[in-house]
């Protein structure tokens, strides 16, 4: 069976020290492609599949994994 995301999203990221966040493009330090499954239960969750350093990259990334 293959496998594949529900979809892709990209949110800018900014690192606290203590915890890491997505946050205002404006205020992120980078930008994470997260990658969305259905679990067993029916519900969404999201697993970070790549970090770049601008919006556009993160976007040419999703487009060349096909989304």
């Amino acid at each position: 069976m293959e496998q594949r995301f529900n979809r892709l999203s990209v949110y800018g990221v900014k690192d606290f020290g203590d915890r890491v966040e997505i946050v205002e493009d404006e205020d992120a330090q980078w930008f994470s492609i997260y990658g969305f499954v259905t679990s067993i239960s029916g519900s969404e969750f999201a697993v970070c599949v790549g970090d770049h350093e601008s919006r556009a990259a993160a976007e040419i990334a999703c487009e060349l994994l096909g989304y």
